[in-house]
């Protein structure tokens, strides 16, 4: 089972989210990928998420880790996107970068796709 600790600066103790002082939404919370999937933290509507991007990431794998954001509205959570500047440039647009998301997907499914058919 998942545990999940929280480290409290000012006293510089590690413990068990569950026995903290703090609530989830007092913390700064680090969602890693393999701990993205399932994983409902209740953070403050002014929450900002810093999506970090590379020049492979999937749609899929995008949108696990901007989910984990409940309350993505104008005026409520926000996200703040970052990269390499092989992934992006003072020029890229919003766009741009959703259009390599989406084609890395495609082209993830195409080099699978012999492997399953000869399954």
């Amino acid at each position: 089972k998942e545990r999940w600790e929280v480290f409290e600066v000012t006293t510089g103790r590690t413990h068990s989210i569950t026995r903290s002082t703090l609530s989830a939404c007092d913390c700064f919370v680090f969602f890693d990928e393999s701990r993205c999937r399932g994983t409902d933290f209740k953070l403050l509507r002014e929450s900002s998420a810093l999506v970090t991007l590379d020049k492979r990431l999937t749609k899929d794998k995008f949108l696990q880790g901007c989910a984990r954001m409940r309350q993505l509205f104008p005026g409520g959570q926000s996200l703040i996107l970052a990269g390499t500047p092989e992934v992006v440039t003072k020029k890229s647009t919003p766009l741009e970068v959703l259009n390599m998301i989406v084609e890395n997907g495609i082209k993830s499914v195409e080099r699978g796709l012999p492997v399953y058919v000869q399954r």
